[in-house]
């Protein structure tokens, strides 16, 4: 509709307001050049991903960069909380030692801020710490995680605190996913309103501006 009124101005010796000008250039270069951009978009994302798994550098900036994130990072410390306190739990009752335990947790936290973590946690163990107090000193789970794991070694039932572990910090990514979720809701509502509003003040303006320009 908008190119019409392009071309009806034009006839008339006149030019489209300048809003809708605008959405009419923006049209124009995104219908010409579109395979371009999504050939463009496609090769950052895949080449970032490229990066980020063969560059163990990149990999941490990306890890780091991903819980520093509001909410996507929480849901992140919590899921992996949590995978840490199962797959640990699961080990240690099946009667893996610890310091091997760890070592495999580590290599199953799938970010490389959490695997060093556990790594020194290891290192802790390996010299004598208790699983608790070398926990809390890394600085990178919560309190109310590492009071839990204290409290199992000090009853002798670690594998049960650690599943307890597991459970809270699942029920609360549930809890938060579903904040998320609620959130982005009304912004995908307002985003969406936003759009047509525009496209809406695009076609009227040629409209209100044409009994001027004849």
């Amino acid at each position: 509709v908008v190119p019409q009124f392009d071309d009806m101005f034009k006839s008339l010796g006149s030019d489209l307001p300048i809003f809708t000008q605008i959405i009419v250039n923006i049209s124009n270069v995104l219908s010409e050049y579109i395979l371009v951009f999504i050939v463009l978009i496609f090769g950052i994302v895949f080449g970032y991903r490229y990066l980020v798994k063969n560059n163990l550098k990149i990999r941490r900036k990306h890890d780091e960069f991903v819980l520093s994130i509001p909410l996507i990072g929480k849901m992140n410390s919590q899921g992996l909380t949590a995978r840490f306190s199962r797959s640990l739990a699961t080990l240690y009752e099946s009667g893996t030692p610890m310091t091997e335990s760890l070592e495999q947790c580590a290599y199953a936290m799938n970010n490389t801020v959490y695997e060093e973590l556990v790594h020194d946690i290891n290192d802790s163990v390996s010299q004598g710490d208790r699983l608790g107090e070398a926990m809390r000193s890394t600085g990178g789970f919560s309190d109310l995680s590492n009071s839990m794991v204290e409290i199992g070694e000090e009853t002798g039932q670690l594998h049960t605190m650690l599943n307890r572990v597991a459970d809270t910090y699942e029920t609360e990514l549930d809890d938060t996913v579903e904040t998320l979720t609620t959130l982005i809701e009304p912004f995908m509502i307002i985003f969406l309103a936003v759009m047509v509003g525009i496209v809406v003040i695009a076609i009227y303006l040629p409209i209100f501006s044409l009994g001027s320009a004849i």
